[in-house]
């Protein structure tokens, strides 16, 4: 069963306003509730106390410094904030149990990343996506903020939109955090729209470039991974698209899944532009 909390749910949207302020302990928490939901809701505030690391004193702190009463008001708003959906291949995954069939790990990695995927999809509402691909559609000029492993779903931003809007797209961090990228974000100005993309481990130059395009009058688009993220105080729109991995510190396939999507969706604005390219892409060369 996936599991999640809406990244627009009350708790989620308490966490956004309330994370940057804070302490380290209260954010250990508040990231154990985001990351591991379905666990909290059978837990006694003894048992969440254990299993994070904390003290039943600090998370009775921490559930009025999110505006909760008390722990049993707490833990009743994030049963009604969770999301129980059951994906598909999980009667299928159980059937293979009972014929004694075991999954290897690199099954267990993909069934994530289409967990991450699933996510993805019911977090993002009509509204955003809308507002997301108008900005795209009405933008002067794009500009792409992307690193570390946030640098190739930008890549794959930059040349599909670059196509299909025939707009000027810059992906500014592919010259990593340069002094061309500072400058070239001083010339931003109202009518540009920047995508800012940012998973943990969170990037400080995308979110101080972000920031610094804000002030200069820019949308901002983000594509993150949570309501904690440091980019959620900065975007004008969100998608977010969920980053988790049981062993690594982040997975990129949500966010290279959603990038496909919207270069989908913008070029579905342009039925002129995808005539002109179908049957010549890179791939076809060689045939």
């Amino acid at each position: 069963m996936s599991q999640t909390l809406n990244p627009k749910s009350d708790f989620a949207n308490r966490m956004a306003a309330a994370y940057p302020s804070l302490s380290k302990s209260h954010r250990k928490i508040a990231d154990f509730v985001l990351a591991k939901p379905l666990d909290v809701v059978a837990m006694s505030i003894e048992g969440l106390a254990h299993a994070s690391g904390s003290s039943t004193a600090t998370i009775t702190r921490f559930v009025r410094a999110a505006g909760y009463s008390g722990y049993s008001e707490f833990r009743e708003k994030i049963v009604s904030d969770f999301q129980f959906e059951t994906p598909e291949n999980d009667q299928n995954s159980f059937e293979n149990c009972e014929n004694g069939l075991k999954k290897s790990f690199l099954h267990t990695a993909l069934s994530d990343s289409s967990d991450n995927i699933k996510d993805t999809i019911t977090n993002i509402d009509t509204a955003s996506s809308e507002a997301f691909i108008e900005a795209l559609v009405n933008a002067r000029r794009i500009i792409i903020l992307g690193t570390g492993a946030s640098h190739y779903a930008a890549t794959l931003l930059e040349e599909g939109l670059a196509l299909y809007t025939e707009k000027n797209v810059t992906n500014v961090l592919s010259r990593g955090a340069s002094q061309y990228a500072n400058n070239f974000v001083r010339s931003v100005d109202e009518g540009d729209v920047v995508i800012a993309i940012s998973m943990p481990r969170y990037s400080n130059n995308t979110v101080q470039l972000s920031k610094a395009a804000k002030q200069k009058g820019a949308v901002i688009l983000a594509i993150t991974d949570s309501p904690t993220s440091p980019l959620v105080p900065v975007a004008d729109v969100i998608f977010f698209a969920p980053a988790r991995n049981r062993l690594l510190p982040n997975s990129p396939a949500a966010i290279f899944a959603l990038a496909d999507a919207i270069v989908t969706a913008v070029a579905e604005r342009r039925p002129d532009i995808v005539a002109s390219t179908i049957g010549t892409a890179p791939d076809d060369l060689f045939l």
